[in-house]
């Protein structure tokens, strides 16, 4: 909801005011990421799937969590640059 507000807005208070809160999710999200030195890669673990056909107990690198966790970390990289942040 924060980016929409930023996109619609265009406005750096939009990012002050919610920055904590997108750098902090996507810090939430990255915990699922666990290396997998055999396979030398990141998969996602401990996610439940949104698909039901899948069960969360063998399921890794679920196509729907696999791309929302690509845009959270994203959209907080994008939002840590205009605020002169690595």
């Amino acid at each position: 909801m924060a980016e929409l507000l930023f996109r619609h807005q265009k406005d750096s208070s939009v990012l002050i005011k919610y920055s904590d809160l997108v750098f902090k999710t996507a810090e939430f999200m990255a915990d699922f990421a666990d290396y997998d030195g055999l396979e030398d890669r990141y998969i996602l673990q401990g996610a439940i799937p949104a698909q039901e056909t899948l069960r969360a107990s063998e399921t890794i690198n679920s196509p729907f969590e696999l791309a929302y966790s690509h845009y959270v970390l994203s959209v907080a990289q994008q939002w840590r640059l205009p605020l002169g942040l690595q």
